[in-house]
C-alpha cells in the first residue's frame, strides 16, 4: 500500500513525515481552511527535520482537501480507488471522527487498512433507551455493546478523557485541587444565599476566573458570581472580601475532602475509556466474524479475511490517548 488518505489532517505534520520519510502518497482531509492553510505551508520542526533527513531515495507526494462532511466512501477515497488500495488514518481523531473513519474502513471496498487513535471522547454521538440523541450514533459502534443497552452518558465520556498518569509530574495538580474545592464552595455560597444566574447563558470571563484561582477565594468569588450575573443580588455583607474570607476558613478542611472525591472519580478514567475502545475494537471484528489478531504486517491477509488489534502507540505520559486501533482486510 502506497496511499494514505489522512481524515483530519489538521496542519499535516504526519502527513510530511509519511510523504517525505517514507515516501508514501498522502491525501489530507480536514474541514477547517485554517489548518488546511497551514498544511500546505513550510513546517520545521525536530521530527519533520529527522524525517526529511533519514526520508528514501523515493519522495511521495501530498494533497490537501476541505471537506465539511464525515468521512464516507466518496469522501475518503483517491481518485484513483477503483484500482488502488490505501490506508485509512487519523491520528488523534477527535469524538465521532475516529468512529466515522473505522466505519469507512469497513464499508470502502479500496480502504485495505486503518490507522486510528481516538481522542475527545466526551464529543461522540451517544444514543440509548433512555436518551435517543441520534439514529446513527458512533457510541455504542458494536452491535455486541448496543444490544446491552450500555449507555455512558456525557460526564463518563469526559471523565474517561481524564490523564490520571499526569498528576504527579504536572506542576498545576495542587492549582487544579484548589479549583475543585473552590467551585464547590462557591455552590454552597450560591444555596446559602439563594443566588440565580441572570440568565443561563452569561458568558463567563475564563481568563480572569484562571487568574483568580492563583489568589484568594474571595477574589475568585466576586469574580464568578459578576459571570455569573449574580453579583447585584448579592447583599452588601457579603460582597466583601471578608464575609466570603469567612467561608473559606469555615471550610478549610474540606479541600481534602474534595482532593480525595476528584481522585476517587478520576480512578474511573481507565476503565470508561477502555469501555470506548473495546466496543470500537468489537465493531471492527463484528465487520467480519473471522477477523483475528494482531496483524501480521509482513504477510498479506486473504481478499476476503480482515484482522484486527488494539495496541499502544505511545508514552501514555507523553500521548495519554495512546491506544491505536488497527485493520488489515
Amino acid at each position: 500500500v502506497r496511499d494514505v488518505v489522512d481524515v483530519g489532517a489538521g496542519q499535516g505534520y504526519l502527513d510530511r513525515v509519511l510523504a517525505h520519510g517514507c515516501g508514501l502518497h498522502v491525501l489530507g482531509l480536514d474541514n477547517d481552511t485554517i489548518q488546511t492553510c497551514g498544511a500546505v505551508a513550510p513546517k520545521g520542526g525536530r521530527a519533520a527535520a529527522s524525517a526529511l533527513k533519514s526520508r528514501s531515495s523515493t519522495v511521495g507526494t501530498l494533497t490537501y482537501r476541505n471537506d465539511d462532511g464525515p468521512p464516507s466512501r466518496g469522501a475518503t477515497e483517491p481518485a484513483s480507488a477503483s484500482t488502488s488500495a490505501y490506508l485509512l488514518t487519523g491520528l488523534h481523531a477527535c469524538g465521532d471522527l475516529g468512529s466515522l473513519i473505522l466505519r469507512a474502513w469497513t464499508t470502502c471496498p479500496s480502504a485495505v487498512a486503518v490507522v486510528m487513535v481516538g481522542c475527545c471522547y466526551n464529543r461522540l454521538t451517544e444514543s440509548s433507551a433512555v436518551t435517543p440523541t441520534s439514529t446513527n450514533p458512533t457510541f455504542p459502534l458494536s452491535r455486541a455493546l448496543r444490544g446491552m443497552n450500555y449507555p455512558l452518558g456525557f460526564t463518563a465520556r469526559t471523565l474517561a478523557c481524564q490523564a490520571l498518569v499526569r498528576w504527579e509530574s504536572d506542576p498545576n495538580t495542587p492549582l487544579n485541587f484548589r479549583k475543585h474545592h473552590w467551585r464547590a464552595l462557591l455552590q454552597v455560597v450560591l444555596r446559602d444565599h439563594h443566588l440565580i444566574p441572570a440568565s443561563p447563558a452569561a458568558a463567563t470571563a475564563t481568563a480572569m476566573l484562571d487568574a483568580a484561582f492563583k489568589r484568594d477565594f474571595a477574589t475568585y468569588a466576586l469574580h464568578a458570581l459578576a459571570a455569573l450575573g449574580a453579583i447585584d443580588h448579592v447583599a452588601a455583607a457579603l460582597a466583601n472580601p471578608p464575609s466570603l474570607v469567612s467561608y473559606e476558613a469555615a471550610y478549610a478542611a474540606s479541600e481534602r475532602h474534595v482532593a480525595a472525591v476528584w481522585t476517587l472519580r478520576a480512578l474511573l478514567a481507565e476503565p470508561l475509556e477502555t469501555v470506548i475502545l473495546i466496543d470500537r475494537f468489537v465493531a471492527m471484528q463484528e465487520a467480519n466474524p473471522a477477523a483475528t489478531g494482531p496483524p501480521d504486517l509482513d504477510t498479506p491477509t486473504a481478499a476476503t479475511e480482515r484482522t484486527v488489534a488494539l495496541v499502544p502507540l505511545f508514552d501514555q505520559a507523553v500521548s495519554p490517548r495512546n491506544m491505536v486501533l488497527l485493520g488489515i482486510k
